[in-house]
């Protein structure tokens, strides 16, 4: 049930949206001449819908226009917040959260009802909406979104939250989903992806926080898939070069960085010293022929975290996803491991003089002397 609570704003514009969709539905104009007689033979045999069938469509689209018309309603209440003053938009934002809440609960009637009537929850359909016009921003060349919910479960086991991990340059929204008194294990999160954690200074705490957006727009559709799956706490961010902004000065900062791209890799030649010969252990996650999908690589950059991430073209010309830069031959030897355990199968140490590969064995080597 429904908590009875007071809603007389949000209550009088949803009366008003089912008014206007009921006026829609029965003010279709009637054909000024009636259909011709069908034969005899062909006359359709009219069939029942079982009571309990109508019954559960009923109340399905009577939820879920209550649902969408609070999002609609919440959606009205941040984008006029960015203009007001500092306790109006808090105003504003508290209205917003309640009326998401609300249509959470009324989201959840509907889907339940939807799947007794063996119709898929609405809310699953949302959410392939939104990821297929990330996809579609990604395929443009250009990442400005980087959220996804992640179904497969050998993939969800083998997802590793990126601690302490600098944001890209520039504006990024960020939603904060929690800040929980010790480390949560990534499970807990149902395929969330990207999720990094952040250390609060001085205690054992850590704050948790999922995807990356250039536009508040994208943000806000991200996070309301998010409280949907029950994340209800959850709420935006915003950093402009890894400092705290308001959402307010992030908004105007759109203009500028809505259409710069999350990821800026630099494919580096391997074939000449582009950089001092300095030796190193690096972790090779795995190398292609054609250069992989940006949601693969926004998960190797995401392991990474803060030991670095880089692409790098091989003398043959394939693609290597290298991690980290190691002093020793077994620090970089138990990270492989880690990342084979959890899935990398190809995951190895390979050694590196500058930007050149070269043996490990000759490496180590170099190192004992």
């Amino acid at each position: 049930m429904i908590k009875k609570v007071q809603y007389t704003r949000i209550g009088f514009l949803i009366l008003i949206a089912v008014i206007t969709i009921r006026g829609v539905l029965f003010s279709q104009d009637l054909p000024v001449n009636p259909p011709a007689k069908t034969p005899e033979n062909q006359v359709p045999v009219r069939q029942e819908v079982p009571a309990e069938y109508d019954r559960l469509l009923s109340d399905a689209m009577k939820y879920q226009v209550m649902a969408d018309s609070l999002n609609s309603i919440a959606a009205v209440y941040r984008r006029q917040s960015a203009g007001l003053s500092s306790l109006r938009q808090k105003e504003a934002e508290d209205r917003a959260s309640e009326a998401e809440a609300l249509a959470l609960d009324y989201q959840k009637l509907a889907d339940e009802r939807f799947g007794r009537a063996g119709i898929g929850a609405v809310s699953d359909s949302i959410q392939k909406k939104s990821q297929e016009k990330s996809g579609q921003k990604q395929d443009s060349g250009i990442v400005i979104s980087l959220f996804r919910i992640e179904k497969d479960p050998a993939v969800i086991r083998r997802n590793i939250i990126a601690m302490d991990q600098k944001a890209p340059a520039g504006l990024v929204y960020r939603i904060q989903m929690g800040v929980f008194s010790k480390s949560v294990d990534p499970s807990f999160f149902r395929g969330i992806t990207p999720v990094y954690g952040y250390g609060v200074p001085g205690t054992s705490s850590v704050r948790y926080f999922a995807g990356l957006f250039r536009r508040r727009e994208d943000a806000e559709r991200s996070l309301g898939i998010l409280r949907q799956m029950g994340f209800r706490d959850s709420f935006l961010t915003a950093v402009l070069d890894d400092k705290p902004v308001s959402l307010e000065r992030a908004l105007l900062m759109e203009d500028e960085w809505g259409r710069r791209s999350l990821q800026e890799d630099v494919v580096r030649q391997a074939r000449g010293p582009a950089e001092p010969a300095t030796l190193s252990f690096r972790v090779e996650v795995t190398r292609s022929v054609k250069p992989l999908k940006e949601e693969a690589v926004g998960v190797f950059r995401t392991m990474a975290g803060d030991r670095g991430f880089e692409i790098v073209e091989a003398e043959d010309g394939s693609q290597v996803y290298l991690i980290g830069k190691f002093i020793t031959f077994e620090s970089a030897s138990a990270y492989a491991d880690l990342l084979q355990r959890n899935g990398y199968s190809e995951a190895r140490v390979v050694a590196y003089a500058g930007s050149r590969e070269i043996p490990v064995d000759k490496a180590r080597k170099l190192f004992e002397n």
